[in-house]
C-alpha cells in the first residue's frame, strides 16, 4: 500500500515551481489562552506570525514555529495539525522565531543532554535561549540560560543574544545564527557544549572588520542558516539582502547578492534581494532562499547563479505555476524527502511547491515524434483514426519514460 506522504505527492500537479496552499484542519484551542478577548477563528486564523517550518524525515511531518502564539504545531503533510502544549514554557513568555529538525541514523542516545532521531530544537529568541522538544510535544531547555550575552563553553551556562536562526545536521551538530552578537554558534550534541565557529578567535566580530580587508565580508542583520553534512554554511543576511557561506576552514565568502535591496537575477553579487530569511539545501546542493519581500522563492544554482523558482512582484495567495503563483511574504523554507520545498508565509498560509520535476521530461521531447512515427500516424485521411493514433503513441512514450526515471531511482538507492 501506497503510504500517505505518496499519496499526498500524486495529488500535486507535476510541474517544477508549481505551488499549492496547504489546507491545515483540526486546530484545537487555538486562540490565545493568555488573551480571553481573541476573536479570531481556530480553523481560518490558526498560525499567528509563524516564523520558520521544518520538515522531519523521522515522523515525516512539518512543525512550524507559531511565533506569537508561543507554540510549536506539527502539521502532516495531508493538512491534519497537532499543537504542542508545552505550558512551561508558556508561562516564561515562549517565543518560537526557527525550528529544525533532528533525524540522525546512528543508534538513539539515552543521556538527557543528547538529541534523539526526531527531536526538534526551537529558537526562543527573546529568552535568549534553545529549547529541545521530543516527538511528544515534551519540551525542555537545551541551550542558553535566559539572559543575554556572549559564552562559549557547557551548552547549560553558555550564552546568546537574540538568536535567531537554527538548522542541524546529521553529526550531532546544530548550527545557531546569534543574532545579536553577529556570530555563528555551534551546539555539540555529543560533548554539550558551544563553541563560535564564525568568526574565529583571530578574527574581530563582524561589524569590526577593516573595509580595506581581503574579501571582506560584514554581516548586518544575519538571519537564516542551514549547513550540509560536511559543515559547510551559508548564511542570510537579511538587511544585507545577500547570501554568504561560511567554509570548512572558517572562511566567509560571498555568494549571491549586491548588498543593496532590489530584485535582479545573476550570477554571485549582480543579483539582488529584498529582505531575504530563510534558507535550506536541497539534495543536489541548490539552495532555496526566501526573498522575503520580493515576494519570491530564489534558487542559488552550484555555480552562484540566482533565479526565481516562483513568485511574482504582487504579494497574494494565487496557487498555480511557477510565474503566476503569488506569495505572501514568504519567511521560512524546508525540503521534504520527496522533493517537495514547504514555505511558511507571514500571512500564516503553508505552501507546498514542486521541485521534483526537473526529472521529468520537457514537453517537447514528450510530443516529438520521429519520422517512422509520424507517417505510421498519418498514413489515412480519417482525423477520428489519427487522433487515437497520436493519444495511443504520446500515452506509450509517457509510460515508457516514467518506467525509466522508475529504474534509475531503484538502481540509485542500491
Amino acid at each position: 500500500m501506497a503510504s500517505s506522504n505518496a499519496q499526498h505527492s500524486e495529488d500535486i500537479e507535476r510541474k517544477f515551481g508549481s505551488v499549492r496552499t496547504l489546507k491545515v484542519r483540526n486546530f484545537p484551542n487555538f486562540h490565545d489562552p493568555r488573551d480571553p478577548h481573541d476573536p479570531r477563528d481556530p480553523i481560518t486564523k490558526a498560525f499567528r506570525n509563524p516564523h520558520d517550518i521544518t520538515y522531519c524525515e523521522t515522523s515525516k511531518c512539518l512543525y512550524v514555529a507559531d511565533t506569537e502564539n508561543g507554540r510549536v504545531c506539527k502539521v502532516t503533510l495531508e493538512g491534519a495539525c497537532e499543537v504542542f502544549q508545552m505550558p512551561f514554557f508558556e508561562i516564561q513568555n515562549f517565543r518560537p522565531v526557527a525550528i529544525t529538525s533532528y533525524a540522525r541514523l546512528q543508534p538513539e542516545a539515552s543521556q538527557r543532554s543528547r538529541l534523539k532521531s526526531g527531536d526538534l530544537l526551537a529558537v526562543d529568541s527573546f529568552n535568549h535561549r534553545i529549547v529541545k522538544i521530543t516527538a511528544e510535544g515534551v519540551g525542555c531547555r537545551y541551550a542558553g540560560i535566559r539572559k543575554d550575552g556572549f559564552k562559549d563553553g557547557p551548552k547549560n551556562l553558555a550564552k546568546f543574544t537574540y538568536p535567531i536562526g537554527i538548522c542541524a545536521n546529521k553529526n550531532e551538530i546544530a548550527y545557531v545564527m546569534d543574532m545579536g552578537n553577529k556570530r555563528v554558534r555551534i551546539i555539540d550534541s555529543e560533548n554539550s557544549i558551544v563553541k563560535t565557529i564564525w568568526p574565529q578567535e583571530n578574527q574581530p566580530p563582524a561589524g569590526n572588520l577593516p573595509q580595506s580587508a581581503e574579501n571582506h565580508v560584514e554581516l548586518i542583520c544575519p538571519w537564516g542558516i542551514s549547513a550540509d553534512d560536511d559543515g559547510v554554511v551559508y548564511v542570510v543576511d537579511r538587511l544585507g539582502h545577500c547570501v554568504n557561506k561560511i567554509n570548512t576552514d572558517g572562511n566567509m565568502e560571498s555568494v549571491a547578492g549586491s548588498g543593496a535591496a532590489g530584485f535582479r537575477e545573476g550570477e554571485g553579487k549582480s543579483a539582488q534581494f529584498n529582505n531575504p530569511t530563510g534558507i535550506v539545501i536541497g539534495k543536489d546542493g541548490t539552495l532555496y532562499v526566501a526573498d522575503t519581500d520580493n515576494n519570491r522563492i530564489r534558487m542559488i544554482a552550484r555555480d552562484g547563479t540566482t533565479s526565481t523558482l516562483c513568485g511574482r512582484n504582487t504579494k497574494g495567495s494565487r496557487d498555480g505555476d511557477r510565474l503566476n503563483a503569488e506569495l505572501d511574504g514568504p519567511l521560512g523554507v524546508t525540503v521534504s524527502d520527496e522533493d517537495f520545498l514547504y514555505v511558511i508565509e507571514f500571512g500564516g498560509n503553508i505552501r507546498i511547491v514542486d521541485i521534483r520535476a526537473q526529472e521529468e521530461e520537457s514537453m517537447d521531447e514528450l510530443f516529438s515524434l520521429t519520422s517512422d512515427e509520424s507517417s505510421e500516424i498519418m498514413d489515412t485521411s480519417d482525423n477520428e483514426i489519427i487522433v487515437q493514433r497520436l493519444t495511443q503513441k504520446l500515452e506509450d512514450k509517457h509510460q515508457k519514460a516514467k518506467e525509466e526515471r522508475q529504474k534509475a531511482k531503484e538502481e540509485k538507492k542500491k
